[in-house]
């Protein structure tokens, strides 16, 4: 769980290789903003949480490398 660590961005292979990884808890950190190269290889991701995170939108296509997403959190942002 990487929530609440003051996190503001994350080096673009983060998360490589992690392709069985079905839950990712980013919520509370300070991103600001989402890379979609971050989650390149979260092909087997249910579940993210990217709560309280200061994000102001979502590039196109966020979360297209992500075939098995079924839930997306993103309260208490200011996405537009």
């Amino acid at each position: 769980m990487l929530n609440h660590n003051y996190l503001t961005t994350f080096d673009q292979g983060m998360f490589y290789g992690m392709t069985k990884l079905k839950r990712l808890f980013l919520n509370g950190n300070k991103l600001g903003t989402i890379n979609i190269e971050w989650f390149r290889d979260l092909v087997s991701l249910e579940y993210i949480q990217l709560d309280q995170t200061v994000v102001p939108s979502l590039p196109p296509f966020a979360f297209v490398s992500m075939p098995n997403l079924q839930q997306i959190f993103l309260n208490s942002n200011e996405i537009t």
